[in-house]
């Protein structure tokens, strides 16, 4: 049962129940009751719209840029690099043990003025973990983020999509919203063909779209340089490019 127009509600036993946020093109915000069964995964999500923090020009498209799996000693230099020559703000869901084995990327992320979000620890699957052991590991990954960042972690998301209603509820207490995509690139793919991808980011982009990009070993070889081809093809066509609020 949907109840539409409240941030949190109620379900039976009393539990408060955060939004999640997926952003759909001409959709209101809508929020859902937990099932019964509390470790159960999410099935089909409610959709809801993303509402922009940063509004855009008249007649200007919007979009925001997210990154996984960072940080990355060779992917995140040239993401950054490539995001500072067009002055964009991106979001950095990052893994809590690649930031404790490069802490000055994590800095250096949040120095250029990018978001930082929590995407867990070790990058557990899930659906094949307990529910306790997701949120330790979530835990674990927002204390490493924590020691090494000035603004409070508000964002995280879980690696693969694999929310469960534990995991979102954990979040929601600790004043964090978990935020999905509606248009995932595949560049974490090592069969992954170029062209396709490029193919396949222009043509599925539309307003308002989060896309979840990669910043790891394998999205090294791809989405550097979809960033730098596509970036001003879209700004001539009046995409405007925001990042989450902090």
């Amino acid at each position: 049962m949907f109840n539409r127009g409240r941030q949190v509600m109620r379900d039976q036993l009393g539990t408060y129940l955060p939004r999640v946020i997926m952003p759909m093109l001409g959709s209101e915000h809508v929020f859902y009751q937990l099932p019964k069964d509390a470790d159960a995964p999410f099935g089909n999500l409610p959709q809801t719209r993303f509402t922009p923090h940063t509004p855009a020009q008249p007649g200007h498209k919007r979009l925001s840029l997210t990154f996984d799996d960072g940080p990355h000693p060779v992917s995140t230099p040239m993401l950054l690099e490539i995001l500072d020559r067009y002055e964009i703000k991106a979001t950095f869901f990052l893994i809590g043990s690649n930031a404790l084995r490069y802490p000055d990327l994590v800095q250096e992320i949040e120095r250029r003025g990018h978001v930082i979000g929590n995407h867990s620890y070790s990058h557990p699957y899930g659906w094949k973990v307990s529910s306790l052991e997701l949120i330790r590991d979530f835990h674990k990954g927002l204390l490493a983020l924590t020691k090494m960042t000035s603004k409070p972690i508000r964002w995280q998301r879980p690696p693969y999509g694999n929310l469960t209603n534990k995991m979102v509820v954990w979040g929601v207490r600790q004043g964090i919203e978990t935020l999905l995509w509606d248009l995932v690139i595949s560049d974490y793919n090592p069969t992954s063909d170029y062209d396709l991808l490029k193919k396949f980011f222009l043509a599925k982009l539309r307003n308002r779209s989060i896309v979840c990009m990669h910043d790891n070993d394998v999205s090294v070889h791809y989405t550097p340089r979809l960033l730098a081809e596509t970036i001003p093809q879209l700004l001539d066509e009046n995409w405007h490019f925001q990042s989450l609020a902090a």
